[in-house]
């Protein structure tokens, strides 16, 4: 016997011992005094069934609605450290690198704090070859970029530091370490993108990031190349 089964029997079962109750209200009593008394317990014993079996079909109708899922938020301090852009234009304006490449190899995870050894904070250097500059200068045709470990690990995110992945990144060189970038601005919710054939996926939920992603790359390039 099913659950769902075994819950509508419990239900069909307070609807009986409902009427029962509503019977015996209608039966005579010795006494006027004790019809009152008689009345009122019926009537309190009939709101609690009343509250039981709205509890129960609650229940039924629960069990058997779809799940219902809670959307996930990136964690506290991972989404976005930097500023946020309204426009395409803006963000291009504001970054120096823009580069369309390929994952070429993620480096072990290097501990930048370690205030509680048990949850330090972590970051992974992700090596870019260079297909396409939108915009800046990328001489050796190889970009390092460091970010957050869990930056895009949380779920509802796009990861895309994985080897071979195609990427377009908007990036900033690292103000701490020579020959290093960042995402551009330390914003990690609008600057990363995976290029999956001829579609573009933003790594973050995040406005500015789905209308970028609309775009195609031609069109991308030229929205960057025409921000001041």
């Amino acid at each position: 016997m099913t659950d769902h089964v075994e819950k509508r029997r419990r239900i069909s079962a307070l609807d009986e011992l409902r009427a029962e109750f509503v019977r015996l209200a209608r039966a005579e009593s010795p006494s006027p005094s004790s019809r009152r008394l008689w009345r009122l317990g019926v009537v309190l014993a009939g709101l609690v069934l009343v509250a039981i079996g709205a509890a129960a079909a609650g229940i039924v109708l629960t069990s058997d609605a779809d799940p219902v899922a809670t959307p996930q938020e990136p964690p506290a301090g991972f989404a976005a450290s930097g500023p946020l852009y309204e426009s395409l234009p803006q963000l291009a304006a504001k970054t120096d690198l823009v580069i369309v490449g390929t994952v070429e190899d993620v480096l072990p995870p290097r501990v930048i704090e370690a205030e509680d050894p048990e949850y330090p904070t972590r970051d992974l250097d992700t090596v870019v070859r260079v297909d396409e500059v939108f915009k800046g200068s990328a001489p050796s045709g190889v970009v390092t970029v460091t970010t957050y470990e869990l930056a895009f690990g949380w779920p509802g995110s796009v990861e895309w530091r994985e080897s071979g992945k195609r990427v377009l990144l908007f990036l900033s060189p690292s103000r701490e370490t020579s020959g290093l970038h960042i995402l551009a601005n330390t914003n990690s919710s609008q600057t990363a993108y995976v290029i999956d054939g001829g579609d573009i996926r933003a790594t973050v939920a995040d406005s500015l990031g789905q209308r970028v992603a609309a775009l195609s790359l031609p069109e991308i390039r030229e929205a960057v190349r025409a921000a001041p």
